[in-house]
């Protein structure tokens, strides 16, 4: 079990260095190298001895899996008891007391393997990292890690040195394999949210909640919409009063909507709903003051959103590439064209699976050596960074769309007529993909797509919390119509 934690924070290492070298975030992220001891528990002495020594700045993610470990240490303590008993037994026990022995050792292994932390569990920690330095880092940054070939998650097994592989047992090498889709986290965002609460349980530790003024500024952003939408979802936030922390308890069942930034896109998506409606009818503000008394032609933000979402075309078909090979099972294989078969092959290639030093070990040496021979690997390809022209590109695509926006007819109070309908009036909640306008479509795939979820999680999720707003707003109609009641006693008292 020792060896098999050295190699998870082997790479939890390799992970934090790649945030840090190659996508920029801070250094305080990086976690420190692997401490090697014999025992579990002068592990954890010495894991303590360093936490203390260690520069602070550089203790971010070590902090959170060094909790980590800790929930781990009685599973520890009990295999390194446990191996010592039977090692004390092998030579004195009864034939009888085999099968027993054999019992307990099978039962020791399979808890070890329930307990052990799996590969997904280190990318978790590196994304509770980041939300603990406070940066507006989303799912779908996750998404464009575990895809990369620079980032140890995919190839994770690959990244440990050949001696500890040879040592490691067949079962643990199975946890270093990735587990969940990455491509479909709606599995990571509860897995999140459970680990979040064992750290608040088990150590009274609460996740801060996510800065989600930097993240409702960049959603608005790369959803390419106009700029009122910022300031009209932070008042339906505190009109709701939304919380995006990770408070859930470790018992309850945990919803999608639960998570800090699956409840931030909700917001920005009702508020969307709320001021440039999807429908063909006509509804006239009191001002022109008011957010929606400009109208958004969803036809033409469409069209502005699909050029956005296509700027740095090179990097998002290389993203796309990757999702649809991850996707392949093996009769799409059989039904390859030569093009996909060499870009199928040239993505192992490029993520380390194909490695041609370790062909040079094993039994079967030789013959890989010589087939690395006949069929020679190419240098993988690399792309050129620009993300600052990419940035301007989209601020372009932003500003368009903010001066296609129209404005409605105003009707001012007490004009009004028959059939003249007010912002929010007619407000429709969608329940299925069925019920939804073309175009409806395509903003909640683009906002689903943000925090990595399918459009139907995206429309339940909405769901949830316009009940939230529906019943906000039929309080506020009792009180009003009892304040009104009220009015009219006092009004009655007074005429007696």
């Amino acid at each position: 079990m020792i060896l098999y934690i050295q190699c998870f924070q082997l790479i939890l290492w390799k992970q934090a260095h790649c945030l840090v070298q190659n996508k920029g975030y801070q250094e305080q992220l990086e976690v420190s190298t692997l401490l090697q001891s014999l025992s579990s528990s002068c592990y954890l002495q010495a894991l303590d001895m360093r936490y203390h020594q260690a520069d602070q700045h550089q203790v971010v993610i070590k902090d959170i899996w060094r909790l980590r470990l800790h929930m781990l240490h009685d599973v520890l303590e009990d295999k390194h008891e446990q191996t010592a008993t039977q090692t004390f037994f092998s030579s004195q026990q009864a034939d009888g007391g085999e099968e027993t022995d054999q019992e307990d050792t099978r039962r020791a292994k399979l808890r070890i393997r329930e307990k052990a932390p799996k590969l997904i569990e280190s990318v978790i920690i590196c994304y509770l990292g980041l939300l603990l330095l406070r940066l507006p880092v989303l799912s779908s940054d996750i998404r464009g890690w575990v895809a990369r070939e620079d980032f140890a998650y995919l190839n994770a097994f690959k990244h440990i040195p050949q001696e500890m592989k040879q040592r490691l047992p067949v079962p643990l090498r199975r946890s270093l394999e990735p587990s969940v889709d990455p491509h479909k986290l709606q599995q990571f965002h509860v897995m999140t949210m459970t680990l979040a609460a064992a750290y608040q349980t088990s150590y009274s530790m609460v996740i801060p909640a996510i800065n989600y003024p930097l993240l409702l500024l960049r959603c608005v952003k790369e959803l390419c919409l106009p700029l009122v939408i910022y300031s009209g979802t932070e008042k339906l936030i505190k009109l709701l009063n939304l919380d995006f922390d990770f408070s859930v308890a470790l018992k309850r069942k945990i919803f999608l909507s639960q998570h800090p930034e699956i409840k931030l896109m909700c917001a920005i998506i009702i508020t969307t709903k709320l001021f440039f409606p999807f429908d063909d009818l006509r509804r006239h503000p009191t001002t022109a003051t008011e957010p929606a008394a400009l109208k958004l032609d969803w036809a033409k933000w469409a069209e502005h959103y699909r050029s956005t979402s296509t700027i740095g075309s090179d990097e998002q078909q290389r993203k796309d590439s990757d999702e649809a090979i991850l996707a392949t099972t093996e009769s799409d294989v059989f039904g390859m064209s030569n093009q996909d078969m060499d870009a199928y092959l040239d993505w192992f290639a490029r993520t380390g699976w194909l490695n041609e030093e370790d062909a040079k070990q094993g039994r079967e040496a030789d013959y890989k050596t010589a087939l690395y021979a006949m069929f020679p690997l190419q240098s993988p390809s690399t792309t050129t960074n620009n993300d600052g022209d990419h940035e301007a590109e989209k601020l372009e695509r932003i500003t368009a769309v903010q001066a296609s926006l129209r404005p409605n007819l105003v009707v001012e109070a007490g004009q009004e007529g028959s059939g003249i309908l007010r912002p929010g009036e007619r407000y429709k909640r969608y329940r299925s993909i069925e019920q939804m306008p073309r175009l409806a479509k395509v903003f909640f795939e683009a906002a689903g797509r943000m925090v990595n979820l399918e459009l139907q999680d995206m429309v339940t999720a909405v769901l949830q919390v316009e009940m939230k707003l529906g019943n906000w707003a039929e309080k506020k109609r009792k009180e009003a119509k009892r304040g009104a009641v009220d009015e009219d006693n006092d009004v009655d008292m007074q005429d007696e």
